[in-house]
């Protein structure tokens, strides 16, 4: 066995564990910020108004949402999944799959 792979076994001090869990700390503290951040500018983009190509204004959530809807229409189960997920429903997918597949016809 290899003398350094020992190494990580040994306990450490108690000034080792205080600093690494500082800087632990330090680094979530800074993940969670710019994860904030990310969410808030997101939320800003989805709320922005936009001319779509019928000349109405409506938001960038909107329009992302006819598009999802458009898709699952045309079968795409990826796109049904996420709508069923966004409002909550939990229906086991399976039997949701298979009745969305019979209705559209063409699987």
């Amino acid at each position: 066995m290899n003398e350094n792979s020992l190494k990580n076994l040994k306990p450490i001090t108690k000034q080792t564990a205080r600093a690494l869990g500082r800087k632990g700390g330090l680094a979530s503290g800074k993940a969670r910020a710019e994860k904030k951040s990310l969410k808030e500018s997101l939320e800003l983009l989805l709320t922005m108004q936009r001319t779509n190509e019928n000349g109405e204004t409506e938001s960038t959530q909107d329009a992302i949402l006819k598009v999802l809807i458009e898709q699952a229409l045309n079968g795409n189960i990826q796109a049904f999944k996420e709508i069923k997920e966004t409002l909550g429903q939990k229906e086991p997918f399976k039997y949701i799959e298979e009745e969305f597949k019979n209705q559209i016809g063409f699987f």
